[in-house]
């Protein structure tokens, strides 16, 4: 009887907790179980996924860190190979088994994310509100496909990633950090930056946020640092246009930015930008200009220094634009942040020497609590690059560097770099999937619906209105626009809390890594960026969904029944999600499998029916091939999944050598591509390339033997 009522009231504390697990963890259980067929061509379909899975099988086996077992690579996240190696260790006795088992745990991964995101949330918001956003995210058919379902790194990216949010809001209400402490916020930042290397932002910003708690700087520094590259960023694209800055100043305005940001942060301490207690304009005007000024003049000194005797594209002119820019931006942000925090009023006198004191020792604990927090992650992550120099020749994964290099490239044979601003922000309706995924494809869908609406309305628009049917292009950016509207009334609306619930829940922080991450790839040469680059945005949209619900709930919350009216909300909210989850998974897979005789990859058994056994095949891609076909080796020729050796070979045009050195038979692949079209163009000839007339064509691809003359 004891039991039995522990049991119950574990059910009534943990009840959305269970729910959560039990559903999600139930349903990936029971599709572990379907039609082998169907785990590669309805749930694992992305080739870079079976990057991880060839070269988790081939550590498991004693090859090493290869996808072919010829060229040593590291061309992936760390965390999520280890987790696959034990998985993938399977692959020895069945090649399906392994999906099976990686479904559960994906599923474990899900549930233990939504659950999680529950506890960080319910801390901020209503309840009501977190079971309902919980709900959201661990039932969402799009969050599953794109975070989940493929078998990426970006679920237990998002695990991690709310892991760290949940340490750091508690550490940053405590007075004194520990060892202990930065021991925990330590583990969690180097679990999260190990699950996605660019999560590095979020790191890095999480420890300015940790290290400044309970102080002023803590939110305007970390605005500051964006304030600071969005000015340099802007002084570049006045100075040469877009794409010229993506080509020569891209890593330049990065060191530039740095330098300022250093600078900025000491004389605005010097001149007490951060410590007043009352705001009067022109007092923060005369102070902001000088430090930036100062900053300005010593960065760009540093600058010439380093130009003098490098490859940097510094212009002294980049500097005199950026103070202007800068200046005004960190006015009206100043304008708009302090006059929440001060009352309007004479600033007080400045006092350099009492600043100077101030600064040297807040200098001394910022520095030991900094050194405490990042530690493990310092040395964690320097004896990762190190294992990488040694063991792979490159400190870094080598597909990122392929992708910046690609980037360059003056072909756009992988997308390019980024072709808009509105694309550099990751706020394109051209290009839907590049930053903001879930705002921009709800504002596209909905303008979709509204132009469609118009086409069919015409008549009534010109004799009402006198208009012509809309432009999906035009609604976008007008419900884009009314979006961010919103977005003010509701901080607005929220006034009398100044902000807290947006700097204590997360959200601010979170949406400032995220903004500095979508620069980081929009603001920089790097191509073939895909949907599932970007989890901290997609977790950022959530969680600004919370606080919008929030706030409006804040404006009723008197009304009788309001929260039980919430609840209902929410669970109605949570039902429909879960009902639509399950019907899509379960028909997605379904338990009845195809003939045996069915092969899972058709490209391999092209390959195996027309080349002999022991061939060295090279593909663009090729991941799920590499792991399905028999008695025949894939060799990546992108260079996402290939050495350092290979990148070096295609940048001095010697890839020829290289494929020749390794004995390529082979080639799968369009033929126009690779004659055509930069790099291959420049290491293979139409001579070189001979069509095997017996193989079909599949998806513009042909098999080609590979003869160098």
């Amino acid at each position: 009887m004891r039991n039995k009522q522990i049991i119950i009231n574990l059910v009534k504390r943990y009840w959305v907790e269970i729910l959560l697990m039990i559903s999600i963890v139930g349903i990936h259980f029971y599709l572990s179980f379907s039609g082998a067929h169907y785990f590669p061509s309805r749930w694992f379909t992305r080739d870079d996924a079976y990057y991880y899975f060839k070269v988790a099988q081939n550590i498991s086996e004693g090859y090493g860190s290869t996808f072919d077992r010829i060229n040593l690579s590291n061309g992936y996240h760390p965390l999520w190979m280890l987790i696959n190696i034990p998985i993938f260790s399977l692959a020895r006795f069945d090649l399906i088994l392994p999906f099976r088992v990686l479904m559960v745990v994906i599923g474990l991964i899900s549930g233990t994310t939504s659950v999680m995101l529950y506890r960080w949330l319910r801390r901020h918001f209503h309840p009501g509100i977190a079971a309902m956003i919980a709900m959201m995210w661990g039932y969402s058919r799009n969050v599953h496909e794109i975070i989940y379902q493929q078998g990426m790194e970006t679920g237990i990216t998002a695990l991690s990633m709310v892991g760290f949010m949940m340490v750091l809001h508690d550490l940053s209400r405590k007075e004194k950090l520990s060892l202990k402490d930065g021991l925990w916020f330590g583990f969690w930042g180097l679990i999260l930056l190990l699950s996605r290397l660019d999560t590095l932002f979020l790191v890095l910003f999480g420890l300015i946020w940790l290290v400044f708690r309970g102080t002023k700087i803590q939110i305007r520094f970390l605005i500051e640092i964006l304030l600071v590259y969005l000015s340099v960023i802007f002084a570049y694209i006045l100075r040469v246009d877009l794409s010229m800055f993506l080509l020569a100043y891209d890593t330049t305005a990065i060191i530039f930015a740095g330098l300022l940001v250093i600078w900025l942060f000491v004389f605005n301490n010097l001149l007490g930008c951060y410590n007043k207690q009352q705001f009067d304009l022109w007092q923060e005007l005369l102070r902001v200009t000088i430090s930036i000024i100062l900053s300005t003049l010593l960065a760009s000194g540093v600058m010439a220094i380093l130009s003098a005797n490098s490859e940097i594209n510094f212009s002294i002119s980049v500097a005199l634009l950026f103070i202007p820019i800068m200046t005004l931006s960190s006015l009206i942000f100043r304008i708009f942040l302090y006059r929440y925090q001060y009352p309007v009023g004479s600033a007080s006198t400045l006092n350099l020497k009492k600043n100077w004191i101030e600064f040297r020792n807040s200098l001394r604990v910022w520095v030991m609590d900094g050194l405490k927090a990042s530690w493990l992650i310092g040395s964690g992550f320097g004896l990762y690059a190190i294992y990488n120099q040694i063991t792979f020749g490159t400190l870094m994964p080598i597909s990122g560097q392929i992708k910046r290099w690609w980037g360059s490239s003056p072909d756009n044979v992988y997308g390019g770099s980024t072709k808009t601003i509105a694309q550099m922000f990751g706020v394109s309706p051209n290009y839907l999937k590049d930053g903001w995924t879930f705002i921009n494809s709800a504002i596209y869908e909905w303008a979709r619906q509204i132009a469609k609406w118009s086409v069919k309305n015409r008549a009534f628009l010109k004799e009402t209105f006198d208009l012509k049917p809309l432009e999906r292009l035009d609604v976008y950016w007008i419900i884009f626009l009314i979006f961010l509207a919103l977005l003010l009334i509701l901080f607005f609306l929220e006034r009398k809390k100044k902000g807290r619930r947006i700097s204590n829940s997360g959200l601010l922080l979170l949406l400032a890594a995220s903004i500095f991450h979508i620069l980081f790839y929009g603001a920089t040469s790097y191509a073939a960026k895909h949907e599932w680059y970007w989890v901290s945005e997609d977790l950022s949209a959530f969680v600004l969904l919370a606080w919008i619900i929030q706030v409006i709930f804040d404006q009723i919350k008197k009304i009788p029944f309001s929260s039980a009216a919430l609840w209902g909300i929410a669970l109605i909210v949570g039902a429909n999600a879960l009902f639509e989850y399950q019907k899509e998974l379960i028909s997605r897979m379904p338990m009845q499998d195809l003939p045996a005789s069915t092969p899972y990859i058709d490209m391999a058994v092209i390959m195996e029916e027309h080349t002999p056994p022991g061939s060295l095949i090279g593909m663009t891609g090729g991941g799920n091939v590499g792991y399905f076909i028999r008695g025949r080796t894939i060799m990546n020729m992108d260079g996402l999944i290939n050495s350092m050796e290979y990148f070096e070979a295609l940048k001095s045009h010697q890839a020829g050598e290289f494929y020749q050195e390794v004995g390529l038979d082979y080639i799968f692949a369009n033929r126009f591509i690779l004659t055509e079209t930069a790099p291959y163009s420049f290491q293979i000839s139409r001579e070189d390339l001979q069509q095997v007339e017996s193989a079909p064509t599949y998806g513009n691809k042909k098999l080609l033997f590979y003869d160098p003359k």
